[in-house]
């Protein structure tokens, strides 16, 4: 199935209080930019998120030099095991290889 990222503040909270608590990007280049939308969206607004969570955001927001960059997010996706869809052109899934025993 494909990879979806969502919100871990809010979960299990079973009527979501702000919209786009969980996207599904379509390619690991889209990463970036859906988190972007995620947190203009919905982690600014999500009641459920600690407010520790928040003034550590605001840090390293501050502080990280490699955000905005979408190679980053990109080279770290793969290097979790997330590939492109090699099948169809619809969405991210772990590769087979990434889970080797």
């Amino acid at each position: 199935g494909r990879i979806g990222l969502r919100c871990v503040h809010c979960a299990n909270v079973r009527r979501k209080s702000t919209s786009k608590a969980a996207f599904y990007p379509l390619r690991l280049k889209n990463i970036y930019r859906e988190v972007c939308a995620w947190q203009r969206i919905h982690f600014k607004k999500c009641p459920h998120v600690p407010e520790r969570v928040r003034e550590r955001y605001a840090h390293c927001k501050m502080i990280d030099t490699s955000r905005g960059k979408v190679r980053y997010w990109e080279s770290s996706a793969r290097k979790i095991g997330l590939q492109n869809n090699p099948e169809r052109d619809d969405g991210i899934v772990f590769a087979k290889t990434a889970w080797k025993l």
